[in-house]
């Protein structure tokens, strides 16, 4: 099964790290076809009629300006490298742990999955769907607690047949909506436990078995306790279809 990247406000600028080195060579090649052309138009000029060096003192002043730009530029990349090579450092702590982190996609870990899902408001309808996040097949729906606040359920692999799925990466989607109709806003957090730590450069990330999550999306870190096995969690409820598809949770209500 493929890695999924399990964030949703990651900042990618890694095509931006180097940038300014590449604009330093531009300007530095800028720089001599000017400086070649200043001279020969200096060269050939007319004795009678020299030219004025208001203007190309002028150029000289903006290439000096944008020189400084760049090295400034520089310099914040420098920073920034030495930033996540600090940050990737700090990383290493979380290794063994048990986090949780917004993400839509959930880690099946020897067999066990845990999430949670926040409402924003009342629901009338809610029910969340657990797909293979490679090929997008469901594997199981569950439908969920209606009511505002956060959700936390349990997940043992198993789809409505009973079949038992592999570890690997499944994606989450909630759809609540109110008596309207009209969707309500809601997210989802994953539990896991951290199984590598990796920096591409531009952010620094923890993989959960197949899924990962950048570390500016992690919201805590748990007590290994944190992964019970599903069968001592407590049912939803015997109106929705929890005791079927092998999901249970509980409701606390209460934001992340």
């Amino acid at each position: 099964m493929s890695t999924a990247v399990g964030s949703t406000t990651t900042t990618d600028y890694l095509s931006t790290i180097g940038s300014a080195k590449e604009a330093g060579k531009s300007l530095a090649a800028d720089m001599d076809s000017f400086l070649n052309l200043l001279v020969a138009q200096l060269k050939n000029q007319d004795p009678l009629d020299p030219m004025e060096t208001a203007e190309f003192t002028n150029q000289l002043v903006q290439f000096a300006n944008v020189e400084q730009n760049i090295a400034t530029n520089d310099n914040l990349e420098n920073l920034l490298l030495m930033t996540n090579s600090s940050l990737a450092m700090q990383a290493t702590s979380y290794m063994g742990k048990t986090i949780q982190a917004e993400s839509v996609h959930l880690p099946l870990q020897d067999g066990y999955g845990k999430f949670s899902y926040v409402l924003g408001a009342e629901a009338a309808t809610c029910t969340i769907t657990i797909a293979d996040a490679e090929s997008g097949r469901i594997v199981t729906s569950v439908t969920g607690d209606t009511s505002v606040g956060r959700h936390v359920l349990d997940w043992d692999g198993t789809d409505a047949a009973g079949v038992k799925w592999k570890d690997g990466a499944y994606r989450l989607t909630v759809t609540a909506t109110d008596l309207n109709g009209e969707a309500i806003d809601a997210y989802t957090t994953v539990f896991g436990k951290v199984t590598g730590v990796a920096n591409d450069g531009s952010d620094v990330a923890v993989s959960l078995g197949d899924v990962i999550v950048y570390t500016s999306n992690i919201l805590a870190v748990h007590e290994d306790g944190e992964l019970q096995n599903p069968n001592t969690q407590v049912n939803m409820g015997s109106d929705d279809k929890s005791a079927d598809t092998g999901t249970t949770g509980t409701s606390d209500g209460s934001e992340v």
